[in-house]
């Protein structure tokens, strides 16, 4: 138990410098105060109002996707991305089972059925040797789609997610989609800010979605978006997310299901007073893991995560990834840090083995189960003055 008597160092070096009872406390700015009191002095509440509209334009500007619409939340904004690409019924739609479960959830949702695939320790991503293997083994393509030979529905799409804001092999995977004819769906949830070879996270693929929970880099309270550069995928979107209504300037036409999932307005005035502020959380955020590096570095059992190659990570979340004996010492390690007044968490169990969705298709996850026993998210925003 020596090696863990790290902890009260931890807590001396850091208490004043770094927020250490909350992982990922909001940044709340007072030019966030200003923002919101204006939208209420303009009565700015409702869904789609100006600053919505606003909001969805800084934000296209920042990622450069030809098209952004804003939901009530990260969750909303992956389930109307599933609808408005076709998944339904008699699909299935693979995903990392190291992953948060409103993805499944969202597949679920949808009728279609959640199918588990391994990630890499590189990344935390899905591996992609391992996908390819995969699938040139349990899978055949009949007539442009691809079937699962045991369970003869077809395998539509893919989700790829940028675990604690990190991207994973961006080429290789679009790589595999491509060849599989798999629609491409991004889970940027915790990525706003990261960058694969220069190309910011969510815009890669058909759809990719974004969240602006209270614990996300930024913060709306509650707040989603869709990124696509597909018009037509854009229009669907909006369409699904007000509730089914073809746009007319003062009827109410409603032509197809939908949902009410847009953004307010006044949830939108502070998350363009966040958006401002996005670079300066990140610029604090990375010289926070560098802190970290040079704080565990003389523990050959501690690594702190990096960024992968090729990649510019905003890190969301700072993770430790435990090694040699302390890797079986994870919930010790864990009390540890409890006790000394340090909020930490371990990563989500697998999605494979929720009561929910442990029947459902998937190959062998030993990387995953491997990964999740040692993984420690650890204060992760730096206090700002």
């Amino acid at each position: 138990m020596k090696k863990i008597n790290f902890i009260k160092s931890y807590k001396k070096k850091f208490i004043g410098s770094v927020n250490l009872k909350n992982l990922s406390l909001p940044v709340i700015f007072n030019q966030d105060y200003k923002y919101l009191k204006k939208a209420l002095k303009e009565k700015e509440v409702s869904t789609y109002g100006k600053y919505t509209k606003i909001f969805e334009k800084n934000l296209q500007k920042y990622v450069k996707s030809k098209y952004v619409i804003s939901t009530i939340n990260g969750s909303s904004a992956m389930q109307i991305s599933m609808i408005a690409t076709g998944i339904k019924e008699n699909h299935e739609v693979l995903m990392p089972s190291f992953n948060y479960i409103s993805n499944a959830n969202a597949a679920s949702n949808c009728g279609a059925v959640p199918h588990f695939v391994d990630c890499e320790e590189e990344t935390f991503g899905v591996c992609p040797k391992k996908l390819i293997e995969y699938l040139n083994r349990i899978s055949v393509k009949v007539g442009g789609k691809l079937i699962n030979k045991k369970t003869k529905r077809i395998i539509k799409a893919i989700v790829l997610v940028y675990i604690f804001g990190h991207p994973p092999k961006m080429d290789e995977l679009i790589a595999i989609a491509k060849r599989f004819k798999l629609i491409i769906l991004e889970d940027a949830a915790e990525a706003l800010g990261s960058y694969y070879k220069g190309k910011h996270a969510g815009t890669f693929g058909t759809i990719g979605t974004l969240s602006f929970n209270g614990n996300k880099i930024i913060t709306t309270g509650g707040g989603g978006a869709v990124l696509t550069n597909s018009k037509k995928i854009a229009d669907k979107i909006k369409k699904l997310s007000s509730n089914g209504r073809k746009f007319h300037r003062w009827k109410f036409i409603f032509d197809t299901k939908g949902y009410n999932y847009r953004l307010p307005s006044i949830n939108s005035a502070m998350g363009i007073s966040q958006l401002k502020n996005l670079n300066r959380i990140i610029k604090k955020n990375r010289s926070l893991f560098k802190e970290y590096m040079s704080f565990f570095n003389s523990n050959n059992e501690i690594k702190v995560q990096k960024e992968p190659k090729y990649s510019r990570s905003n890190y969301w979340l700072q993770t430790l990834v435990l090694n040699g004996k302390l890797s079986s010492k994870r919930d010790i390690i864990i009390k540890k840090f409890i006790k000394n007044q340090v909020e930490v968490r371990a990563g989500w169990d697998l999605l494979s083995e929720t009561k929910m969705y442990k029947n459902c298709p998937k190959m062998k996850l030993e990387n995953s189960k491997k990964l999740i026993s040692r993984i420690i998210n650890i204060p992760s925003r730096k206090i700002l003055s």
